[in-house]
């Protein structure tokens, strides 16, 4: 059984390969500066919004490459 008074896991999009692009998004995570700089006073639901959307973005990159 789990224990409900342990912290929440730790939620990031950070894969570690920080790079502006000229959109001023991450090129490895794909967040904003302005989401980047928010991360630490965000719920853990705002965190899982934005790592959805930047999911999508990485999507969308990835099928327009192709």
């Amino acid at each position: 059984m789990g224990n409900n008074n342990s912290p929440p896991q730790r939620v990031s999009s950070c894969i570690g390969c920080c790079k502006l692009a000229s959109n001023n998004r991450c090129e490895g995570c794909k967040r904003s500066i302005s989401q980047i700089k928010a991360w630490p006073t965000l719920t853990h639901l705002q965190r899982m919004q934005i790592i959805n959307a930047c999911n999508s973005r990485t999507k969308e990159t990835h099928e327009r490459s192709l």
